[in-house]
């Protein structure tokens, strides 16, 4: 993995997309997010139910 990262970082300032100035400093975002979780509610299988009951 290091050397994947090496390698862009290499590329990047080689092509001239960042300077050395801009690896000074990293930020990192470790914001974790929740999925969108739907849990099941009676309606939901209550339709379901006859959904298949309809066929």
């Amino acid at each position: 993995m290091n050397a994947i990262l090496n390698s862009t970082i290499i590329t990047a300032l080689n092509s001239g997309f960042i300077n050395k100035k801009e690896c000074e400093e990293v930020i990192v975002d470790t914001t974790i997010m929740e999925k969108n979780i739907s849990y099941p509610t009676v309606l939901q299988i209550v339709s379901c139910i006859n959904a298949l009951l309809a066929d």
